[in-house]
Order: structure tokens, then sequence, then C-alpha cells
């Protein structure tokens, strides 16, 4: 009989809609924000002082920690073979590893398929950069580790930052030199138009004198 009653004069709304609406002003009253969508997050945050960025998705068929430990590996043979012969098999240190690296970028604030993203590019910086980080021994999967070799993260994060600054600066500018040659104006076709509406309004006066 009450839900009746509660549909009766709740517009045709069931109990439950009636009861969360009444909940969300209860909580609004109170000063306080209910969040129901991720843009409702990314309003808040900027409201909160907050930089919002969108996350990065460099290869969304990686989504485990083994997709990943195996993706090293790829990338290492790629540019490495010879070093294949040489591997002998640590699973099991490996994916500890790579589960020590990846929970090393969520502590930074992603979700774990975010981190997994993150820690792609990172390895991808690792190989293309290798130069820039004058390993003194051969690269091997102990280069993802967070204790003594966490300054290897740590500068290709920083790599990786330049290289999609710069990426983002370059985007830019082409934007607004598209914009700008939007805007510009053919002077000389400007003054052809000016000078023929200046011809037509004398010829237009002289006819009128006549």
């Amino acid at each position: 009989m009450d839900l009746d009653q509660q549909d009766l004069f709740g517009e045709g709304k069931s109990t439950d809609e009636i009861q969360l609406e009444e909940a969300i002003k209860l909580v609004e009253k109170s000063g306080r924000r209910i969040v129901e969508d991720v843009e409702d997050i990314r309003t808040l945050a900027i409201e909160s002082g907050y930089q919002v960025t969108e996350p990065m998705l460099f290869n969304d068929s990686i989504k485990t920690i083994k997709d990943l430990r195996n993706y090293f590996f790829v990338r290492l043979w790629s540019k490495h073979s010879s070093r294949q012969q040489y591997y002998v098999d640590n699973l099991k240190n490996e994916l500890r590893m790579i589960r020590l690296f990846v929970e090393s970028r969520e502590k930074r604030g992603l979700d774990r398929f975010n981190a997994i993203q993150q820690c792609v590019a990172i390895i991808d910086i690792i190989f293309e950069y290798e130069d820039e980080f004058c390993f003194k021994e051969p690269i091997n999967i102990g280069v993802l580790g967070q204790a003594k070799s966490s300054w290897i993260t740590e500068k290709a994060v920083y790599i990786l930052n330049t290289k999609l600054q710069k990426e983002e600066e370059k985007k830019a500018k082409k934007m607004i030199e598209m914009i700008e040659a939007s805007k510009k104006i053919d002077l000389k076709a400007k003054s052809k138009e000016l000078a023929e509406l200046l011809s037509n309004v004398e010829a237009d006066n002289g006819k009128k004198e006549g």
C-alpha cells in the first residue's frame, strides 16, 4: 500500500528513485558534492586547483603484468637479438619486478590499466634513448627495478614528458599557423576591390551630374 501511494504521488517514479532524489538533496544541503561521472570528477579536480590531463594510450593490447613482461622482452630481443641465446628463464622474479614497476606508477595516481600504459611508454623510452642512460651493463629486465635502478624510471619519465610537451607545442604552433593563415587578408585583392568600388562610385556620380 505504501509503495502504491509513493508511485501515485511520485509522478510515476519508483520508491528507489524517490529515496535517491531525497538522499541527493540531503547530501547537497550539507554542502557536499555528488559526483556522477568522469566529467564531474574532472570538473571537481579543476575547481580544486588541479591540472587534469587525459590518460595516454600507448598500446591497448597490453593489459596485464604478464603482457608487460612479454613486451619488455620483445623490445629487448628486437634491438639486441644476441641477448636471447643467453636468457635464463626466471618468470616468477620477472613478474614480481614488473608488478613493483607498475605499482610505482599507481602510487603517482594512476589506475592499473593506465599505469601499465605508462610503463609501456617508459620501456619504449629506455630502448629509444638507450645512449642517454649511459648503461654500464647490457640492458636486462633489472632496468625496471624500483630500488637502486629507480633513477632509470624517473629519467625515462622525464624524457617522456619532455617528448610529449614538444609534440603538444608542435600541435599548438601548427594550429596557430592555420588560424593565422585563415585570417590573412589578400591586400592586393582588397586594393583591387576598393579601386573598382571607387570607380563605380565615380561613374554613378558622373551620371547624376549629367
